[in-house]
């Protein structure tokens, strides 16, 4: 009986000490759960109150490039977006430091800009509500006309009724636009027709024509010769 009673007694204490650690494991077990929520809420908190900021800087994507009108001056066009919407300025400068205003436009488009012995010009666009300022983008190719001197009737006759192209004064080709066009008038349906002023001076040289005169001249903006008539005198 009394054996009995003190294993009772065993079992007692051994079922103590085992509840005593299971308590301290699911204790540990608890507050690691309640530490993990804890610091989970507190990271979403903080990842919820990061708001990435939009920029109100102008960007400009792309230009244009310069066209030149028949007067000799350019247009070309400033592609440009700003994050926030509102509404931009494209300014463009003659000097690098954005100092000289040349032209101030809404839209982008620039017309009738001068052009420059350097061809160069500056822009950047500005955000109209926060005042901020692109980057600065050269725009290169705005180069003055070459003016030549014209070429006149007489000049013509003269060196068409030589027979001799070699009588042209020097650069005389220059002064001749490209894709030039020669329109003689009274020439013998059989003949070979002319494309240039040195196929002229042949038909003089060769005794076909005795002698052209000039019926008009057009010139391009540049002053070349693009269209010439002529007369044919057999």
């Amino acid at each position: 009986m009394i054996m009995r009673k003190g294993l009772q007694i065993t079992m007692m204490v051994l079922l103590y000490v085992a509840f005593a650690v299971c308590g301290f494991f699911l204790q540990d077990v608890l507050m690691d759960v309640l530490n993990h929520s804890s610091t989970t809420e507190i990271s979403d908190m903080s990842d919820t109150s990061g708001v990435q900021e939009i920029s109100p800087v102008p960007v400009i994507d792309k230009i244009s490039s310069p066209v030149r009108d028949a007067s000799g001056k350019y247009g070309f066009e400033v592609f440009a977006a700003v994050a926030t919407g509102d509404q931009m300025i494209f300014v463009v400068y003659s000097d690098q430091e954005c100092i000289n205003e040349v032209a101030k436009e809404l839209l982008g488009k620039f017309e009738s800009i001068p052009a420059k012995t350097d061809g160069k010009y500056f822009v950047r666009v500005q955000n109209a509500t926060t005042k901020d300022y692109s980057e600065i983008v050269a725009v290169n190719g705005l180069v003055p006309l070459i003016m030549y001197e014209k070429i006149s009737a007489l000049e013509i006759e003269r060196i068409c009724n030589s027979g001799d192209y070699g009588t042209a004064p020097v650069k005389f080709n220059h002064r001749i636009a490209p894709g030039c066009q020669i329109i003689p008038q009274g020439m013998n349906a059989e003949e070979r027709n002319v494309s240039t002023v040195a196929d002229v001076c042949q038909k003089v040289m060769m005794g076909i024509w005795e002698s052209i005169s000039v019926v008009n001249i057009e010139y391009d903006s540049q002053n070349r010769m693009k269209k010439l008539v002529i007369r044919i005198n057999y």
